[in-house]
């Protein structure tokens, strides 16, 4: 169980492609935890704000739908992936999952 993070504001990115169960859980789990959580479309689709107007200095975190490394597998474009190398290079939390295109998802228990 998360603990609360009521003062928190994650960037949720979305990618065109599969749909991904995970992120939605997220996002629901970090919402129930208190967390601000809020869509980045990385293609301009009609849910959330385009990542070309998203400020990420805003965010205290990003979630991924899928593993940092599978980004450019996405072609996730120039602007998401400045969007989340802004994350990398400040330190702040990137969130993603592993092994996201290839179907082979894996478990992770959190530290309670």
């Amino acid at each position: 169980m998360l603990r609360d993070l009521g003062q928190c504001s994650v960037a949720a990115l979305t990618l065109d492609g599969p749909r991904h169960d995970e992120l939605g859980n997220a996002m629901r789990l970090l919402r129930s935890a208190g967390a601000e959580v809020q869509v980045v479309s990385a293609k301009g689709g009609a849910d959330g704000v385009p990542v070309g107007r998203a400020e990420p200095d805003l965010y205290d975190a990003v979630l991924l739908p899928c593993a940092v490394t599978d980004l450019e597998r996405w072609d996730a474009g120039a602007e998401a992936m400045a969007f989340v190398e802004h994350f990398l290079r400040s330190g702040k939390l990137v969130l993603g999952f592993a092994a996201a295109l290839d179907g082979a998802g894996e478990t992770m228990t959190l530290p309670r």
